[in-house]
Formats: C-alpha cells, structure tokens, sequence
C-alpha cells in the first residue's frame, strides 16, 4: 500500500522537474510534433503488483477473503483489549499528573 503514495510523489517530483513548453510549440522540432503519442503501460507492469487481480476476482471468492481478515482484525482487537495499555505504576503517575495539572 506504500507503493502507491511513493510512486505518485515521485511522478510529482520528475514532473517539477521537467521543462514546461508552455505555449511555445514553435520550440519542438517538426520531428517531435510529428512523433505518435507514446503507448500507455498498464499499472501493473509499473508497480510489479497484480493491480487487476481485485478485478477480476470473483465477488464471492473477495467476499470471503474481506470477512476473514475482518474476523482476524477481531480477533486481534480482543487481543489488545484483554490487557491494559499502562501498567498500575504507570496509570498512577499519570492519574498524579492530571491531579497536579488542576485535571
């Protein structure tokens, strides 16, 4: 998921860094006014992911995977909730602090 917010700041700094033609097209050469657009790349040979693969997935076969890694999500919200975040010593300073502070 990095990947993306990466490769468009990168995009954005090449493209800061390029020449603007602006509005004098007299500047390019008749060769290069000439020359055909260049071909579009799909998204996945530029990233080195499958970006098509959620496309072509099945709705049930994205279904199932969505409600697994909700139940494992769950299940490691449980986790993290069975033990407190601050040990008693910890919560008895911070409990003195907003005292002190007029909390």
């Amino acid at each position: 998921m990095l990947r993306a917010p990466a490769l468009a700041t990168l995009l954005a700094a090449v493209a800061a860094c390029a020449p603007t033609i602006g509005g004098d097209a007299g500047a390019l050469s008749s060769d290069v006014r000439r020359a055909p657009w260049p071909r579009l790349l799909p998204l996945s040979e530029l990233t080195g992911s499958d970006a098509g693969a959620a496309a072509t997935t099945p709705a049930d076969k994205l279904g199932t995977t969505l409600a697994a890694r909700a139940a494992a999500l769950r299940r490691e919200a449980r986790r993290l909730s069975a033990r407190p975040v601050l040990s008693p010593d910890e919560r008895a300073r911070l409990l003195a602090a907003i005292r002190r502070h007029g909390g």
